[in-house]
């Protein structure tokens, strides 16, 4: 074999073994078919020409005469003069499909894992040793003869890019039939050139001149200038020089199989050469599959209990340099580990090795604990100070090995810092590692800067975290680390900027898929596609994206790199352990009640540190991913999973747990972390410093409200902010409750005030904080405080709703207020509700003049409902008994009216019957009338009751 041949065949071979290949098959390519008994070979595209011109010419065409070159001009003027049906009929007889038969060619060829098959082909040979593959079960084919069938159909495809010859409509032969395909067969075209543009394209039993071909080569060139991939030419006849270098303009290269099976080989047995070469790469690539995924399955189970210090150091050293490469190790294999060696950490056991092997244990240590999603205990910490404060890593005397790896363990350390919480600690190993960043490598950069980035989430400075991932530049090495870049931007600061740095990332993760030429590769780059595909798929479709297409990619990627890590079965695992924590943490105990068939049932809590493990690996799973949790308008992860999660991690380390509390965008999973148990265990300073924090936020997110491109965070924290406020309102000073309304204030004049959930809920929770004494001194600023925009009929938004307490208060300090009040009335009707709140509200305080009730009680009452009761109100009929009203309308009758006309709704008779609705009006007004500061007596009232009672 030819070393040009053989190195075009082998980089076709790597495309094939990598899923990324596909073979366009051309009219030659049935003179491999094996005849039945009187029939004859097919004509290849030249031979059909020859035939064509001599039934329009009447004679064979002779070597000078060129003007059968043309084809499709040919087969046009065969219809002119005949018509469609004999065009047919020669071309049907021509190749003689019934007395053909697929050969052993064929089957070997279509055996091979393309991507798709094409053919411009008439006959049915391909599609008959397709059928024979899947009888076979050894490969499976969908046959598209039609656009249609295309999104309809399961790939691999077997593609009929010019028709059928049992379906003479379908054949495109002729220069019309050429002229008016793109607008006939777009999703076909569509197909192809997306083809040429991402595989590797094999061409055989093709002259490669085709006409849609080269139009179709030819867009692909102009799109992609001169990225496009090479097209791979496997000829048996060898090609003269001249077109060999038309071609190699064309991006086509030749590959010349004559004489490959020998010096006096035929046609099919080249081309079989050819197969026996592809099928013995694909042969030895998968015993090397096979035998690194045998050695993949047993990697880290060789663990002693009885292995000494040195013993252990030396099998973990050859465990991390084998290790198969997943970017999240297996679960399997960590439990294996946590069960097996415990990962129980002594100074005295570490300190029977050398200094140097002390620092380069410690560091494989802190990698397992890593790999296996396990956390640094909080008592190891002077144990990694202890061992890398030895040593001064960038002296000169110093070797690389040591360096990395105190490198590593203080980046262990920052992790730590951050998850606890503390600060301090980690401000000042984040200074120390910040003057030795420019030594770092690429994978200590990269973590390092996610570090910093994470602890700028953590502490909820986005700014801070737009600096630090602006500073992140790319990572060559391992894009993953991009991939991560990426999903924090997408998260939080701008989803549109997150989506191109994770797709050119994911991009760049299949390019190195792709080249991998050894299985070791393949593994390390498969489980980061794997995790990239599902990070980018769920960019893909927030926002109210509607990206099929990505979806659909993406379950095609993860059905074929599912034997390499299998994510799916992860987050099973996760959804189903989690949710199970809190049933094993509540511990139930019911005691009988003196009462005969009552008891009471009081519940614990309980737990144990593998139920804080698994917790902390559900988190440190998604950190590892780089997964985003929250996109604008899209959550991806299930909330009864996080919320489980959130309960237990809030008692070990609670900053994980508010953060991720935050992200998550819901307020319901609020309750999971800051409760009552919370507010009694945590001192009052610390309840203080937290809720600045968050008032901080806020403030800075009514900032980010203004701007012209919101940034992803917002949206996330508009529905869990006001929450986390309710609930720690509870134990916080007067000044910062006060705070809290100047921002309430401001929220209810931003133009997405809307969008803030839970607003009522932490204003009714403040409310309830402030005394009798304050909430007096506060009732000016309430009765002038803003409306809120877009929200005006909502009075669950004024603070006065929440006030119970009954008060006299001086006209002197209301008199212009309660004249704005006035004025405003009737000029926004939605606004009215508010206003007549603020208005009764005064009137029963002895704030109103004389004068300024007649006002009031005309304008409340200027527009009535059906029953003759103030329409803009939120108020039930029997509350105007005691409201000011005009004194042509009595108030007190047109309630008995009411009662008198207005029926019970029932439903049912006999013994059951219920009512509509969850709140019957009419029984409400009949309650409110037993009010103490309610005057009245009606008998219809008591008939109405009185009557029902005997109904029933």
């Amino acid at each position: 074999m030819k070393k040009e041949t053989q190195e075009c065949l082998q980089k076709i071979a790597e495309r094939l073994w990598g899923g990324h290949a596909s073979v366009f098959v051309g009219a030659g390519f049935s003179k491999n078919a094996q005849l039945v008994h009187g029939g004859v070979m097919p004509p290849n595209w030249d031979e059909l020409g020859n035939l064509f011109y001599e039934k329009t010419r009447k004679h064979k065409p002779r070597k000078s005469d060129l003007a059968y070159a043309n084809v499709l001009r040919l087969a046009e003027d065969v219809e002119n003069m005949y018509g469609r049906e004999e065009l047919s009929n020669m071309i049907r007889g021509a190749i003689n499909d019934d007395k053909l038969l697929p050969s052993d060619v064929h089957l070997r060829l279509l055996a091979l894992p393309w991507k798709d098959v094409y053919t411009t082909n008439y006959d049915t040979l391909l599609e008959r040793a397709a059928s024979r593959l899947n009888e076979q079960g050894r490969r499976i084919y969908s046959v598209i003869r039609y656009d249609e069938a295309i999104g309809m159909e399961t790939p691999p495809f077997l593609m009929k890019l010019h028709g059928d010859i049992n379906e003479p409509q379908s054949i495109i032969i002729s220069e019309e039939d050429y002229r008016t395909y793109p607008s006939k067969h777009q999703a076909m075209i569509n197909h192809i050139q997306h083809a040429i543009m991402l595989e590797t394209m094999v061409l055989i039993g093709f002259s490669g001149n085709d006409p849609n071909f080269l139009q179709w080569l030819g867009w692909v060139r102009d799109a992609l200038k001169n990225s496009q991939r090479k097209v791979y030419l496997l000829s048996v006849d060898g090609v003269p020089d001249a077109v060999k270098k038309s071609f190699e303009k064309k991006n086509v290269i030749v590959v010349n199989l004559k004489g490959l099976a020998g010096k006096d080989a035929t046609p099919p047995e080249n081309v079989l050469g050819a197969i026996n070469f592809l099928e013995g790469f694909f042969y030895q690539k998968e015993q090397e599959r096979t035998q690194y995924r045998n050695t993949a399955l047993i990697w880290g189970r060789t663990s002693s209990r009885d292995e000494n210090t040195e013993q252990q150091y030396a099998r973990w050293k050859q465990e991390r340099e084998t290790y198969p490469g997943w970017l999240v190790m297996p679960r399997e294999k960590r439990e294996n580990w946590a069960s097996i060696e415990g990962f129980s950490l002594s100074i005295d056991k570490i300190k029977q090795l050398s200094k140097e092997d002390q620092l380069l244990y410690l560091d494989l240590f802190n990698w397992r604990i890593e790999r296996s999603l396990f956390p640094i205990d909080n008592a190891w910490e002077q144990i990694y100070l202890s061992v890398s404060d030895q040593f001064k890593p960038f002296s000169r005397r110093c070797r690389n090995e040591i360096r990395e790896a105190w490198i590593n363990l203080k980046l262990g350390l920052l992790r730590l810092y951050r998850q606890e919480g503390w600060t301090s600690k980690w401000q000042a190993l984040r200074d120390e590692l910040n003057l030795y960043s420019a030594k770092f490598k690429d994978e200590q950069r990269c973590r390092f800067y996610y570090e910093q980035a994470l602890a700028a989430v953590y502490q909820n400075d986005f700014f801070l975290l737009e600096r630090v991932l602006n500073s992140w530049e790319e990572c060559e090495s391992d894009p993953y680390w991009d991939i991560r870049r990426g999903a924090m931007w997408a998260e939080y600061l701008s989803l549109e900027k997150g989506r191109v740095i994770t797709k050119k990332a994911f991009k760049s993760i299949c390019s190195n898929l792709d080249s991998a030429s050894k299985e070791a590769e393949r593994f390390y780059w498969a489980s980061r596609k794997v995790h990239a595909h599902t990070v980018w798929n769920s960019m893909s479709q927030a926002n109210f994206s509607d990206e099929q297409n990505e979806a659909f990619a993406a379950r095609q990627t993860w059905s074929e790199l599912k034997p390499y890590d299998d994510i799916w079965f992860e987050r099973e695992f996760f959804d189903t352990n989690v949710r199970a924590i809190e049933d094993a943490l509540r511990v139930k105990t019911q005691v009988a009640s003196f009462k005969l068939g009552h008891s009471r049932t009081t519940t614990n809590l309980s737990g144990n540190s593998k139920d804080y493990r698994v917790a902390y690996a559900y988190f440190i799973y998604y950190e590892e991913t780089g997964f985003p949790i929250h996109l604008p308008y899209l959550s991806t992860v299930k909330k009864e999973t996080l919320g489980n999660a959130l309960s237990v991690m809030g008692y070990c380390s609670p900053a994980i747990a508010a953060s991720w509390m935050l992200r998550s965008g819901d307020s319901k999973l609020v309750s999971s972390f800051y409760n009552r148990r919370f507010l009694v265990r945590t001192r009052f300073e610390d309840v203080e410093a937290l809720y600045q924090k968050y008032l901080k936020c806020l403030e800075e997110l009514l900032a980010a409200d203004k701007l012209d491109d919101i940034p992803s965070w917002a949206h996330a924290f508009r529905g869990v902010l006001p929450e986390v406020l309710a609930r720690l309102c509870m134990k916080t000073s007067y000044d910062s409750r006060i705070k809290t309304l100047n921002l309430i204030e401001a929220i209810f004049q931003d133009k997405f005030s809307i969008h803030f959930e839970g607003i009522d809920i932490l204003l009714s929770s403040l409310m309830s904080t402030f005394t009798k004494t304050e909430i007096e001194g506060l009732i000016p600023r309430f009765v002038a405080m803003p409306i809120a925009k877009d929200r005006f009929d909502d009075c669950r938004l004024e603070p006065l709703f929440y006030v119970h307490n009954s008060f006299t208060l001086s006209p002197d300090s209301f008199g212009s207020v309660v004249e704005d009040l006035m004025r405003r009335i009737g000029i926004n009707e939605n606004e009215d509700k508010v206003l007549f709140y603020r208005l009764l509200f005064l009137y029963k305080c002895g704030v109103l003049s004389e004068l300024q009730k007649q006002r009031l009680a005309s304008a409340l009452w200027a527009d009535v409902d059906d029953k003759g009761f103030p329409r803009r109100t939120i108020f039930h009929r029997f509350a105007f008994l005691s409201f000011p009203h005009p004194s042509d309308i009595d108030p007190q009758e047109l309630l008995k009216d009411y009662f008198r006309t207005t029926p019970i709704p029932i439903v049912g008779t006999g013994d059951s019957i219920s009512f509509y609705g969850s709140s019957v009006p009419l029984f409400n007004n009949i309650k409110g009338t037993t009010n103490s500061d309610i005057q009245y007596t009606c008998v219809n009232c008591h008939r109405k009751v009185n009557s029902f009672a005997i109904e029933s």
